[in-house]
């Protein structure tokens, strides 16, 4: 196929013949006990977590990266109790090594697509398609705290304080991380290779991870993925936020695209701004109900 050749019939009954080998070879080893007397079980399921191994990788990132962890501090007696959840839940991404995953997989995904693209005008210089996987971050952001820090909220639910600003807070640390990470990318980006920088340019970075963590959060509020086994509510979060993310972005960006050009660029960086807090108000909104009716 890859030289436009017709596969030769002898190659072709060689490599059938060459794993049908391997495979009988294969099906008359599993059977046999090596060590007589040991019968093998299985120590995980699909899905399941294996706490020994993370709490092991934990360690060892700890001690790599704990210098770097404790330079950004917790100051509890500043700010909203929003404003205080949201620093609360970044620096918890920050020192438990979630930062470094965030970070890897949109540069990943971004660098590589955008210098395939780098002939294309600014507005699709970074793909689409690329700049959408800023809301998988968030989706794992999310079911891994479903995995390590829901139990750790029965010391607020107890002592009978809400958890609404909780859940707030962290829909904006989720949006803020990756909005950071991968805006400052894009920008980084487009100035560095010469190319023209439009609004457009920053529709994506901005409204997916906001609409994305709005999802993921109302999300969490209502379902409860175990880690002792294969949950089937890991697809439910990880599907509505992907598309919450997809239906977000690409319907602001053509909404922008279609806008009129009063002022230039500023009147669409208005229109993002606005349309971006009026999200992220209304998303508040609408996970700040839905926590009220959260159960541990």
């Amino acid at each position: 196929i890859l030289t436009e050749q017709t596969p030769s019939v002898e190659h072709l009954v060689f490599a059938f013949g060459w794993l049908a080998a391997i495979a009988a070879l294969w099906f008359s080893l599993s059977n046999t006990y090596i060590f007589y007397g040991i019968r093998p079980t299985l120590s995980a399921g699909f899905g399941q977590v294996d706490f020994a191994s993370r709490m092991a990788q934990q360690r060892r990132m700890y001690s790599a990266l704990g210098g770097l962890t404790t330079t950004v501090s917790l100051r509890t007696d500043t700010g909203s109790d929003i404003g205080f959840m949201t620093r609360f839940h970044l620096i918890r991404v920050w020192r438990d090594g979630s930062i470094l995953f965030v970070v890897l997989l949109i540069f990943l995904f971004i660098v590589p697509s955008f210098f395939t693209t780098a002939s294309a005008d600014s507005a699709t210089a970074t793909s689409q398609g690329s700049m959408q996987i800023m809301t998988l971050p968030i989706a794992i952001l999310a079911i891994n705290w479903s995995y390590y820090e829901r139990g750790n909220l029965w010391v607020v639910v107890t002592s009978g304080k809400s958890v609404v600003n909780y859940f707030r807070g962290m829909m904006m640390a989720f949006a803020i991380l990756v909005m950071g990470v991968g805006g400052l990318l894009v920008i980084l980006l487009q100035y560095s290779t010469g190319l023209g920088f439009r609004v457009e340019d920053l529709t994506l970075p901005i409204i997916s991870p906001i609409a994305a963590s709005v999802a993921a959060t109302a999300m969490l509020t209502r379902v409860t993925i175990l880690p002792s086994a294969f949950s089937p509510m890991i697809l439910v979060v990880l599907i509505v936020t992907i598309i919450a993310g997809f239906g977000g972005g690409f319907a602001v960006q053509s909404l922008i695209a279609a806008s009129p050009d009063i002022l230039g660029e500023a009147s669409k960086a208005v229109e993002l701004v606005v349309i971006a807090v009026v999200l992220a108000v209304l998303g508040e909104a609408l996970v700040g109900k839905l926590a009220k009716g959260f159960r541990l």
